[in-house]
């Protein structure tokens, strides 16, 4: 189950930014999902903070990695989703300790509807 915490902070987010067209929140395996113009946006997994980036994504995961090392931080603060055994192209988990604070859990949150905003939605 999510992390009430995390969820709370996530909704806040999502409701900050003021977004064109309703946030719905919905049931998802493992968690809660926040859904934008039909879009799955991010939601929370257990402890993470899950995000939709695309394939294009990817730069941010490395970016992140790369500061983490430049820290000494030996965890891996953002990783591929993995369901059903297979490794994720698109969504990523950020970790709760990466996303403890209201800045970087905001700079996930605006990349995953940057990314929606870029695709086909329900209107």
């Amino acid at each position: 189950m999510p992390t009430t915490k995390l969820l709370d902070r996530v909704r806040a987010q999502l409701e900050s930014m003021q977004l064109d067209g309703e946030i719905v929140e919905k049931a998802i395996v493992g968690g809660t999902g926040f859904l934008w113009k039909g879009n799955l946006v991010c939601g929370v997994s257990g402890d993470d903070l899950l995000v939709r980036l695309g394939k294009e994504g990817g730069a941010d995961v490395r970016r992140a990695k790369a500061e983490a090392a430049s820290f000494d931080r030996a965890e891996l603060s953002v990783r591929r989703m993995i369901m059903g055994g297979r490794e994720s192209k698109t969504w990523f988990l950020v970790s709760a300790e990466e996303v403890r604070t209201k800045v970087p859990l905001r700079t996930w949150i605006e990349r995953a509807v940057a990314f929606a905003a870029a695709m086909p939605g329900d209107e």
